[in-house]
């Protein structure tokens, strides 16, 4: 999700999540990216129940992952599905 929230853009975001904690579960890994290529970026994980909405703004991008993604370390893995 890239420029997932403004501050005249608030309630978009919490929908979006609710939206897809109806078809994925919470611990689904979230990638927080803030403030990319800047001397003040963060990269952080979060599952997507624990999501810190009240951080995210025009700068911040978001990555999903899908229904098999897993958290492992700091990093978050998707298998490819094939072998």
């Amino acid at each position: 999700l890239y420029n997932p929230q403004s501050k005249s853009r608030d309630w978009q975001l919490k929908c979006t999540v609710e939206l897809l904690l109806k078809h994925r579960p919470a611990k689904t890994p979230v990638v927080f990216a803030r403030q990319l290529g800047r001397s003040e970026e963060k990269i952080e994980v979060y599952k997507l129940d624990k999501l810190p909405l009240k951080d995210v703004d025009m700068l911040t991008v978001l990555i999903v992952g899908n229904s098999r993604s897993f958290i492992k370390d700091r990093w978050v893995l998707t298998p490819r599905g094939y072998s």
